[in-house]
C-alpha cells in the first residue's frame, strides 16, 4: 500500500481542503494503476462488484484510446494486463463482475489471459459493441466498427446479470390493456429451432374450441403415436378442468354436449406442423379459463405481457453506442467544444455495463479512468433508480486534472448530493523519471542527477562512485541516451513512498497528509 498526497474534496459548490475521510466517498486518484490498485487491496480486498478496464488496446491509429503508449511489445502489454487483471480479481466480491474492453488484436490473447486468471468455467461473455458504423478509415483492410468487452465472474455460480429496461419504441406493441397490465395478442405456437412435432412430441396436441363463442372446452391428451410417429396425432383422451380447477381426464364422448367443435392443432402460416409453447395442459386450461388464452381470428393465441426488463443481448448496435457521437461529441459539449481526450467511450455503453452489473449500493472501479466516463455513468444511474454506488477512477496521466477532474465536477454541479476525492500517490522516485522526461538540455539533466544522488533510492547494481568518475564521458552521450540511462538506475520499487513508511523523516510527509493517510487506510477497514 502507498501513501497518498494533495487530498481535495470536489462537490457542486467547488474544492474543499480535506480534514476526514469516512470511508464510503468517490475517488479520484492519480498515479501508477498498478501501485493504485495494490494500494485499495489494503481497504477494498473483496468489496467491490464491478471492476472495468478500458486499457491501451495495443494497436495504432485512431484506436488509440491514451495519450501515453499504445503500441506495447505483445508479451509486454500482456504482462503488463496480467499483472493488473490479477489485482482486479482480488478487489471484486465473490459475486464481482470483471469487464475489460479491447478490440481484435489482443482480443483472443487477451481472452486466454482472463481464463487462466480467473478460470474458463467464470466467462459469462463478449459483448460485442459497434462503436462506429461506418468503420475505422485508418484501416487496412476492413473498416473495423466494433469493439468487444469481456465479462469475467469472480464466482460464475454467484455472479448476475440484470435485465435491461424496454425502450419506449419496443414498448408501443403492448397497446392492449386489462386490469392487470399492457399486453397483445401473440400466436401460442412455439417458434425458432426445435419446433415440431418431433422435437417435441408432448407439445403437439389438439385444443377444442367451441364455435358458438369461441371458447376453449378441452385439450387433447398424450398421442398415442408418441414413439413411433408423432407427426400423427392419435388419442382418445381430453382434459378439462373439475370444480377445483384441476385437469381431469375424460372421454372424447364429452365433447358431445358442445354443438360445433373445432379441433385446432398447432400449424404453421405454410400449413406445417408445428407444436404449441406448452406441454402442460392444466396450464394451457387455466390460462384459458382466465382470458390468459383464446381462440381469435382463427387462431389459439396468448396474452403475452409487458415485461419490466429484458436480457442484455451480446451485440449492442444501436446508434446510442456510437463513440463518436455520444463520447466524443459528448465529451466537447461537455468542454464548450474543445477536443480535450482522444476517443472516450460512448456514455450509454459504459450506462449500460453499470446497470447491468450493479445494485443500488456496490462500488465500481475504473482503473484506466480515462476522461471520467465511468464516473459519470455512475452517478447517471444513481439519479434515475435512487441508488448510492459509489466509484473509484485512477488514471496516471497528468488529464486527469484537465479533463477527469473537470468532467466530474460539470457533472455534479446539479446534483446536490454527489462529491468525489481527489488524491495522489506520494512520489519518491517517480518525480524524479518526470523531472528527467521533461528536461530540455543536458545540463537540466545533470541537475536532476545531482539531486538524484543525494536522495534517490538507486539500484543496487549501480556504483554511484565510478559512474561520477566517467561523469565527462556520459556529457558526450545524447540528451535522450542520458535520461533512458538515469531512468535506467532508479529503483523502480521505490517510485511511490510506501504507507508503512510515512513515518520516516526521509520522506518528509506532513501531519496532515499522515492522518489522512490512517484515515484512510483504516476507514470501514
Amino acid at each position: 500500500a502507498k501513501a497518498f498526497t494533495n487530498f481535495k474534496k470536489y462537490d457542486k459548490d467547488g474544492e474543499y481542503k480535506v480534514t476526514e475521510l469516512k470511508g464510503d466517498e468517490n475517488l479520484i486518484l492519480k498515479g501508477n494503476n498498478l501501485a493504485s490498485i495494490t494500494s485499495l487491496l489494503k481497504k477494498y480486498r473483496g468489496k467491490l462488484k464491478l471492476v472495468y478496464a478500458d486499457p491501451p488496446y495495443n494497436t495504432p491509429g485512431e484506436a488509440n484510446t491514451f495519450f501515453y503508449n499504445n503500441s506495447f511489445n505483445h508479451s509486454t502489454w500482456l504482462t503488463f494486463m496480467k499483472n493488473r487483471i490479477e489485482v482486479a480479481k482480488e478487489l471484486l466480491k465473490s459475486d464481482g463482475i470483471f469487464c475489460l474492453a479491447i478490440d481484435d488484436v489482443e482480443q483472443a490473447y487477451v481472452k486466454v489471459l482472463c481464463d487462466e486468471i480467473f478460470g474458463r468455467d467464470n466467462f459469462i461473455g463478449t459483448v460485442v459493441v459497434q462503436i462506429k458504423k461506418e468503420g475505422r478509415t485508418d484501416n487496412e483492410f476492413f473498416a473495423t466498427s466494433h469493439d468487444y468487452t469481456l465479462f469475467y465472474a469472480k464466482d460464475i455460480n454467484q455472479a448476475k446479470i440484470m435485465d435491461i429496461d424496454i425502450s419506449e419504441e419496443k414498448q408501443q406493441k403492448w397497446k392492449l390493456v386489462d386490469d392487470i397490465s399492457n399486453y397483445y395478442w401473440r400466436d401460442f405456437i412455439r417458434t425458432g429451432g426445435n419446433s415440431t412435432p418431433k422435437d417435441r412430441p408432448k407439445q403437439y396436441y389438439p385444443i377444442f374450441v367451441s364455435k358458438k363463442d369461441s371458447s376453449v372446452i378441452a385439450v387433447g391428451g398424450l398421442n398415442n403415436n408418441l414413439n413411433t410417429n408423432p407427426d400423427l396425432f392419435e388419442s382418445n383422451e381430453i382434459y378439462v378442468l373439475d370444480e377445483n380447477s384441476l385437469a381431469k381426464q375424460v372421454s372424447t364422448e364429452y365433447l358431445n354436449d358442445f354443438p360445433e367443435i373445432i379441433e385446432v392443432f398447432p400449424t404453421g402460416s405454410k400449413g406445417d406442423r408445428q407444436v404449441w409453447r406448452w406441454s402442460d395442459r392444466e396450464k394451457v386450461l387455466i390460462a384459458a379459463k382466465t382470458g390468459e388464452i383464446q381462440f381469435i381470428e382463427d387462431k389459439i393465441k396468448i396474452k403475452d405481457r409487458i415485461k419490466e426488463g429484458s436480457k442484455p443481448t451480446t451485440c449492442w448496435y444501436d446508434s446510442e453506442f456510437n463513440a463518436t457521437s455520444h463520447g466524443t461529441f459528448l465529451l466537447k459539449k461537455i468542454f464548450e467544444g474543445d477536443k480535450v481526450f482522444s476517443y472516450p467511450k460512448s456514455i450509454y455503453t459504459m450506462r449500460k455495463i453499470v446497470q447491468i452489473v450493479t445494485n443500488k449500493n456496490d462500488i465500481v472501479l475504473d482503473f484506466f479512468g480515462g476522461s471520467g466516463t465511468t464516473a459519470q455513468s455512475v452517478i447517471d444511474i444513481n439519479e434515475k433508480d435512487g441508488g448510492n454506488r459509489t466509484f473509484i477512477l485512477c488514471e496516471q496521466m497528468d488529464y486527469i486534472k484537465t479533463t477527469t477532474i473537470k468532467r466530474v465536477q460539470k457533472i455534479i454541479q446539479n446534483n446536490k448530493r454527489d462529491s468525489f476525492i481527489y488524491a495522489e500517490l506520494l512520489e519518491y522516485n517517480q518525480k524524479y523519471i518526470s523531472q528527467i522526461q521533461e528536461a530540455k538540455t543536458k545540463e537540466d539533466v545533470l541537475k536532476v542527477w545531482n539531486e538524484m544522488q543525494e536522495k534517490a533510492f538507486l539500484s543496487f547494481q549501480f556504483n554511484k562512485d565510478m559512474f561520477n568518475e566517467r561523469l565527462d564521458a556520459f556529457k558526450t552521450a545524447s540528451l535522450e541516451t542520458m535520461q533512458q540511462y538515469l531512468i535506467d538506475i532508479l529503483d523502480k520499487n521505490q517510485l511511490y513512498v510506501n504507507f508503512s513508511e510515512i513515518e520516516d523523516e526521509t520522506f518528509a510527509v506532513s501531519k496532515e497528509d499522515k492522518a489522512l493517510n490512517y484515515s484512510f487506510y483504516k476507514a470501514n477497514n
